[in-house]
């Protein structure tokens, strides 16, 4: 959208937009983007004219800033190792199978791992099978709000019998990625997985495999 200078200030000073700009011959082509519309106007170079003057002397130097600053993730960040864990649990008289994985680390000194991923699997398929609860559990009060209180629940709970994964038949593997964001787990805290067998079987084990960041 093509306007005027006095139109243009306007804009991006009410709306914090970024001023880009370029010289082509005797002109100064000037655009900003406001979502979806692109604001241009133009000015006179080597010109007394009260807008490129406004222009050079307020504007100039601080344009042509990035538009869009790279992101940085926690696992691109040089201040972890990756480490790799894992643990297995048995499958109870419910046909559920309860993975309690603890972090490393002293409680309360800023200890912990940043959780990436993690992979879970039962030693034999069913159509069925399911990942029924996902949890950060303060298993040994270390907190002091009680033993086994949960500080954080990422199943749907509200979702009734559709809460959790269903773990894909074809693979027998069910994998969840954080895409590049992370989740804390302090240190003394437990991560706590509960996956339950379909087919109404009460034995078998279900196996976990973790890949978390450690602070270096």
């Amino acid at each position: 959208m093509q306007i005027n200078w006095q139109q243009f200030k306007s804009l991006i000073q009410s709306k914090g937009l970024s001023l880009q700009y370029i010289e082509s011959g005797n002109l100064y082509i000037l655009c900003a983007s406001d979502g979806p519309i692109i604001l241009e106007s133009s000015l006179h170079k080597n010109s007394e004219d009260t807008d490129t003057v406004d222009f050079e002397t307020n504007f100039k130097d601080s344009a042509n800033q990035l538009t869009k600053q790279e992101v940085e993730t926690q696992f691109e960040k040089p201040d972890k190792t990756i480490k790799l864990a894992s643990v297995k649990a048995s499958v109870d008289e419910n046909g559920e199978a309860i993975a309690l994985l603890k972090a490393p680390g002293t409680p309360g000194s800023g200890d912990g791992r940043y959780v990436s991923e993690g992979t879970g699997w039962f030693d034999s398929k069913h159509p069925d099978d399911k990942v029924i609860e996902l949890e950060v559990v303060d298993v040994d009060n270390i907190l002091g709000y009680g033993a086994n209180t949960v500080l954080k629940h990422w199943c749907d709970d509200e979702a009734g019998n559709n809460e959790g994964w269903y773990i894909p038949y074809h693979t027998g593997v069910a994998h969840v990625d954080t895409l590049g964001g992370y989740a804390f787990l302090p240190a003394g805290l437990y991560l706590r997985i509960v996956a339950k067998k379909g087919g109404d079987i009460t034995t078998g084990a279900f196996y976990l495999n973790i890949k978390w960041g450690k602070l270096a």
